[in-house]
């Protein structure tokens, strides 16, 4: 678990945060003061990578290794590390986030409908 405090509101966490969906809707979230916490979940945590991220959304962005205040209402997103092709990393950031709202846009690149 990231946080030991899970006392006091929702926690979301968004996967693909690199996108623009994903980045819409962190601050959407942030934004409407509902929420304790808000992960982003990403790939690739890299500093370079969590600056970029950073550069693109219109809310304040934190590595995961930041220190992060107890309690009250989340005011930036928390980057965390989650690889949608490990069930492994998915069900650990589930775990670590203890997330309460769970946010994933998927897409079709690829994929072929048969009838």
């Amino acid at each position: 678990m990231i946080n030991g405090n899970e006392e006091n509101g929702k926690v979301a966490l968004v996967f693909g945060i690199s996108g623009d969906q994903g980045q819409a809707v962190a601050t959407g979230l942030l934004t409407t003061g509902s929420y304790r916490l808000v992960y982003g979940a990403t790939r690739d945590v890299s500093p370079e990578h969590v600056d970029t991220i950073a550069k693109h959304i219109s809310v304040p962005v934190r590595r995961e290794d930041e220190v992060l205040p107890v309690g009250g209402v989340a005011e930036y997103v928390t980057i965390i590390e989650a690889d949608l092709n490990s069930a492994a990393s998915i069900k650990d950031a589930f775990v670590r986030t203890r997330a309460t709202d769970i946010f994933l846009v998927t897409t079709t690149d690829g994929m072929y409908l048969y009838y």
